[in-house]
């Protein structure tokens, strides 16, 4: 046991030399952009690279590694500061507009939390819907996310958030046909008022043309 322990710590320390050699400065905020608002994005957005991924796998291979390895190795240190980062980042609400169109993307992502938190980010921010989703427009996949996401939120009880999902599939038109199973469940709802906007919607899916009031 001592042995592979030691081997396993013995090819950790391999990976943080690794680590130092592969690290990159950032790059430079875009125009408009604090380095802090870069910084909370890059956070909230980071995946585990490489060295923790398999840092990782070291876990599984030899037991009693996992608390022994640098923090800096272990995934759940990643996730946690992308959660922090959407805390802060919501807490700033305007002042991370410009940092929207580049954010978007995440919400296509694989991760399913981090396209959570970018969308959290999104609405927080305070653009219109209707813009958001046109800037997502610009990105191949990320409408379709973002419809995604709003339609898995349509019944949340987060008035901001709910009043964004519906806004941004009113002004969809024909790509709302995409959230057409989670309406078709809300038209049949026992709510009127859910009931009337989720058929409005359907039924604006039907003619291509974004929903009215």
């Amino acid at each position: 046991m001592k042995s592979s322990v030691g081997l396993g710590l013995a090819l950790a320390a391999g990976l943080v030399v690794l680590g130092v050699a592969g690290w990159r400065a950032p790059s430079a905020p875009p125009p408009g952009v604090s380095p802090g608002v870069a910084r909370l994005v890059r956070q909230l957005t980071a995946r585990p690279g490489l060295h923790r991924r398999l840092a990782e796998r070291l876990t599984e291979v030899v037991p009693g590694l996992a608390g022994r390895l640098p923090v800096f190795l272990r995934s759940e240190t990643v996730q946690r500061r992308s959660l922090e980062a959407c805390h802060n980042l919501m807490a700033l609400g305007p002042a991370v507009q410009p940092v929207v169109p580049g954010l978007l993307p995440a919400l296509r992502g694989a991760d399913s939390s981090t396209a959570f938190y970018a969308w959290l980010v999104t609405v927080y921010s305070g653009l219109p819907p209707a813009e958001v989703l046109s800037l997502a427009r610009q990105s191949p996949g990320t409408s379709e996310a973002l419809i995604g996401l709003c339609a898995g939120r349509l019944t949340t009880e987060d008035e901001q958030l709910r009043e964004f999902a519906w806004r941004c599939l009113e002004a969809a038109g024909a790509e709302v046909r995409k959230a057409a199973p989670r309406l078709q469940e809300l038209a049949a709802a026992t709510d009127p008022e859910i009931s009337r906007r989720a058929q409005q919607l359907l039924d604006s899916a039907a003619v291509g043309q974004p929903a009215g009031p």
